[in-house]
């Protein structure tokens, strides 16, 4: 984090505790991503420009200022990156078009568009949206998938829905994994180290051997700081499999409320037949069934992830010209 960037931040570090209560109070959002656990790290590694923040009782705006095309200005949602973050959020749909509008109009002079990320273009906001701006929106960018799992009814139930060819390889998986002497470690909280831990593991991976994922320097300095933004409430969540003693396989993720959104997983080149990958996942889901998390968001929408899935949430990017 550079000096710069932590100051480009504290206009949203200055209205943390009342933005984040009103994430928690939004309909149709990508909740984790759309919050300061989440935005507050991706603008601090990848954001630039200073963030504009408007609030009121019942809802909040969140904007990046950005050079846009032929001189111009853009106003943009935090996260371009992914684009899973919305960022007009609160209870009050109006109060938050409203609040939009004002920043329009207060930056008007300067700014070409705004760019609305994390949209769920089948929502009440959407369709207040359109509504109010539809003469002003230029365009809708290619939608952004995100599948989730339904743990409201235990783990059990969850296993009853999948595939009867996902369940018995899955005690195929469990068996082999027995055989070959691999045991798991669960962790519930923690910061910063967490992440260096699985940082270690997945140099070993496929990723680790590309130089992507946490091998990237970038991208793991963003996980240790949503990381350690996350230690002081415990919400991380990771777990570990390990055999002769050394970690061959991890899984991140973090809660919030009854939520939890997956973040990264990985395992050792040398365990792929072991399926240590979903191992990880299944372990993971059954203790946060156990722990009362309802709904876990497995993250960008990746041809593998259907078969753990029991529905995909779609969201847009909208254009709209000031």
């Amino acid at each position: 984090m550079t000096e710069s960037n932590e100051g480009l931040c504290s206009a949203l570090l200055a209205v943390r505790p009342h933005f984040d209560d009103l994430v928690s109070d939004t309909d149709g959002i990508d909740e984790f991503c759309s919050s300061p656990d989440w935005i507050i790290p991706l603008h601090r590694t990848f954001g630039s420009g200073e963030l504009v923040v408007a609030c009121t009782a019942d809802a909040a705006v969140a904007l990046a200022l950005r050079p846009g095309p032929q001189g111009h200005n853009l106003l943009c949602g935090i996260d371009t990156v992914w684009g899973y973050a919305r960022p007009v959020v609160g209870p009050g749909i109006d109060s938050g078009i409203d609040l939009l509008d004002q920043v329009l109009q207060d930056h008007r002079h300067h700014v070409l568009a705004v760019v609305l990320t994390g949209v769920d273009g089948t929502g009440r906001f959407a369709a207040r949206l359109v509504e109010r701006f539809g003469h002003r929106l230029v365009a809708t960018s290619e939608p952004v998938g995100r599948r989730i799992a339904d743990l409201s009814e235990g783990p059990d139930a969850y296993m009853a829905r999948r595939a009867r060819s996902f369940r018995r390889n899955a005690r195929q998986a469990q068996r082999r994994a027995e055989d070959s002497g691999v045991s798991f470690e669960w962790i519930s909280g923690g910061g910063a180290e967490v992440v260096e831990r699985a940082m270690r593991t997945e140099a070993l991976s496929w990723k680790g051997q590309q130089g992507s994922g946490l091998a990237d320097v970038e991208f793991a300095r963003f996980y240790r700081e949503i990381a350690t933004g996350l230690a002081p409430t415990a919400r991380l969540r990771a777990g570990f499999a390990r055999r002769d003693g050394r970690d061959i396989g991890y899984i991140l993720g973090a809660r919030r409320r009854v939520s939890y959104r997956g973040l990264q997983l990985a395992y050792a080149e040398e365990a792929r037949s072991l399926s240590i990958g979903n191992l990880l996942q299944l372990g993971q889901i059954r203790r946060l069934a156990h722990e009362g998390v309802t709904r876990y968001d497995l993250g960008q929408d990746i041809a593998y992830k259907a078969a753990w899935s029991d529905y995909l949430s779609v969201t847009d990017t909208m254009v709209l010209r000031t």
